[in-house]
């Protein structure tokens, strides 16, 4: 026999019995980006549902899952949610509702709209969930959170097929936590945490500086096209429960063959919009194409940081953007969340 080559055998399974065991528990334990931006699809400590919708014969879904390992049925983490509700112009306040539930490792959270019993103050907005500690809630790092929001588009009527309900979902946005710690320091001005993406050392990553999608044009028909796309923008740059100021951004965009077109867009904590509503050079026969791309950057809504301060007393310098875009049609409905760059960009947001 080669001893030789039995030897390198022998050390060959051990090497990957070792590295599958690392493999495993680096999967039970998602180590955050050092200092980068959000990687948001992966677990992370912050989830953000860019929409809910529960106006007339509308209701929405939202899963928070745990996907740490630990004893059978024991509780594992506490989470907040924020539904944070559109402002209007200029100054609006930005009502909220404040739930806090409980997971076990391994489960899935299901909230249902308005049935399971949390009614927002408004029928659209969007939703903001953060691990907390037991007994404090003060924000903590707990790199395991996943989810998912599902928009029905059908009323609830008793001669509905279930089977024939029409739903759009995505995946929430997961921010990860930088360090394994309890973080977020009391403000002195409210007594409640604030919530902080800057990649320091106990606070979350940092955000993306701009956000990209392909659309599909609108349909020639006014005022209601066939086929079209629709916006879903949000700033986490916000007092959530007071008065903020507006977000404005700019948009440029592409038919299929590179013409390039632009336009504005300003809002309040959150927006749905049509994108034919925005510019009408969203429509196929102005685009010159049934499809193309845009490209979404948030412009400063104040001359240099610290300098302005509306009724709500927090203002965001260079507010942070983050979104999704639903495509309609006879053929199709579908919500995705918007792609974001790598460039990063620091925020906070203070919960009520």
């Amino acid at each position: 026999m080669n001893w030789s080559k039995l030897v390198q055998v022998v050390m060959l399974g051990i090497f990957l019995m070792g590295s599958a065991l690392v493999l495993s528990a680096a999967a039970q334990t998602p180590s955050p980006p050092p200092n980068g931006v959000l990687h948001d699809t992966e677990p992370g400590s912050v989830l953000v549902f860019p929409a809910y919708d529960i106006r007339d014969g509308k209701t929405t879904q939202i899963r928070i899952t745990d996907t740490n390992d630990g004893p059978e049925f024991a509780n594992s983490v506490f989470v907040k949610l924020n539904f944070v509700c559109p402002g209007i112009k200029p100054f609006g306040p930005c009502q909220e509702l404040d739930v806090k539930v409980s997971l076990t490792y391994h489960s899935t959270f299901v909230v249902d709209i308005p049935s399971t019993g949390f009614i927002p103050p408004c029928a659209e907005g969007y939703i903001v969930a953060y691990a907390v500690s037991r007994t404090n809630d003060r924000p903590i790092s707990y790199n395991h959170l996943i989810g998912s929001y599902h928009l029905d588009s059908t009323p609830p009527a008793e001669d509905v097929d279930p089977v024939e309900r029409v739903t759009h979902a995505a995946n929430a946005i997961a921010i990860q936590a930088v360090t394994a710690t309890d973080f977020a320091p009391i403000t002195p001005t409210t007594g409640l945490p604030v919530l902080t993406f800057d990649g320091a050392p106990g606070h979350y990553v940092q955000l993306a500086s701009t956000l990209f999608s392909d659309f599909r044009a609108a349909s020639a028909e006014v005022p209601d096209p066939v086929t079209g796309s629709e916006l879903f923008l949000l700033t986490l740059d916000i007092i959530s429960g007071a008065q903020n100021p507006a977000t404005l951004v700019f948009i440029d965009f592409w038919n299929r063959f590179e013409t390039e077109f632009s336009t504005t867009h300003e809002f309040v904590c959150w927006s749905r919009v049509r994108l034919d509503a925005l510019d009408f050079n969203f429509r196929a026969v102005s685009l010159g194409a049934p499809y193309g791309s845009l490209e979404i950057t948030s412009v400063p809504n104040c001359p240099f940081p610290g300098a302005c301060r509306g009724p709500g007393g927090f203002v965001a310098y260079d507010p942070t953007i983050l979104g999704a875009i639903r495509e309609f049609g006879p053929e199709i409905l579908n919500i995705r969340n918007l792609y974001h760059d790598n460039i990063a960009k620091a925020t906070a947001y203070f919960p009520r």
